[in-house]
């Protein structure tokens, strides 16, 4: 890339591009030109001259303000979590006592117990790469949906708290976790820490799934929580007809996902909390049966659902861009 940027230079097609993107007109870059058309680039394969030997960093196009760093080649591991099969789902009821392992605060033992699974199969697997290729450098993704998001959180969260130990699964600059409709997963008041920066969840602020189980309980994510659009919000009216459209090309039927049920969720969440205020109350005969019954009076269930369909998720994603997540 950087001596085929100096071969553009030279021929003085550097400028023409520069001009062409600055009044607005169409500059596509595919590749290694997209990479010319950054800020800059940081080289560790070759030089100017097209010599391999140290990194060098030469200075891009500057058409985007985006900076671009060849490091040595990676083996990913993909670590893609399905959402609730079958019975799986009764598992988001389990959320366990802490009392049980005489701790204050536990994970979900739900999703615990299935993160714990991917872990240790994930170690077998790895040291097995290691042990074929010592030298190899491994990162590791971690997606999922719904209850497999919950899984994803704490999945990646156990390998960043891994990267401290003996027996690290890779680094922790090579960890990264994207989640989409995630529940609360724990009550640990450790989940902003600065090691679980690489943890993004993707919420929909007319999903229930996100809400529950409730904070008010406790309960929390880790990494940093991110909300697309919502009813409302200032870029809503921006991307909600992009994002149907989307949606209709993706699945062929209409988006049946209503956001101004985000008020109901809000208000249900609300009332929730003040019935049940503790974990411990739900557990009791009373308040499972005043959970039914608020969800067969104050929400259309079927209804609230279609706004946690993947479907909804990945349309969204398709029409906005990063600044368009709001953070909380």
């Amino acid at each position: 890339t950087v001596h085929d940027l100096g071969w553009l230079r030279e021929q003085g097609l550097d400028d023409a591009l520069v001009r062409r993107a600055a009044r607005g007109e169409p500059t596509l870059g595919i590749c290694g030109g997209f990479q010319m058309m950054c800020t800059s680039i940081v080289d560790g394969v070759e030089n100017p001259d097209g010599v391999t030997g140290d990194p060098v960093r030469v200075d891009g196009l500057g058409i985007f303000d985006a900076d671009v760093e060849f490091g040595e080649e990676k083996v990913l591991y993909l670590v893609s979590i399905r959402g609730s099969y079958g019975a799986e789902w009764l598992s988001d009821f389990n959320m366990g006592n802490a009392a049980d392992y005489d701790m204050d605060a536990i994970d979900h033992e739900g999703f615990m117990r299935a993160a714990d699974e991917i872990i240790e199969d994930l170690s077998a697997r790895l040291t097995e790469e290691y042990s074929e290729n010592p030298d190899v450098q491994v990162a590791l993704l971690f997606t999922g949906h719904s209850r497999g998001a919950a899984t994803a959180n704490l999945a990646a969260s156990y390998a960043d708290d891994m990267t401290s130990g003996l027996r690290p699964l890779t680094t922790l600059e090579n960890i990264y976790c994207y989640t989409f409709a995630t529940p609360e997963v724990t009550q640990f008041d450790n989940t902003g820490e600065a090691l679980y920066n690489n943890i993004f969840n993707i919420m929909n602020p007319s999903d229930l799934v996100p809400r529950l189980p409730l904070a008010s309980w406790g309960y929390t994510r880790y990494g940093r929580d991110l909300w697309l659009p919502g009813y409302g919000d200032a870029t809503f009216n921006d991307h909600y007809a992009d994002m149907q459209a989307a949606f209709e090309e993706n699945v062929g039927a209409e988006c049946p996902y209503v956001p101004e049920d985000r008020a109901q969720v809000d208000a249900f969440i609300e009332k929730l909390g003040e019935q049940i205020p503790t974990q411990d109350d739900l557990v009791s005969a009373g308040g499972i049966a005043s959970l039914i019954q608020d969800l067969a009076v104050d929400l259309d269930p079927v209804r609230v659902l279609y706004g946690h369909y993947p479907g909804v998720y990945i349309a969204w994603m398709q029409v906005i861009d990063a600044d368009d997540l709001r953070s909380s």
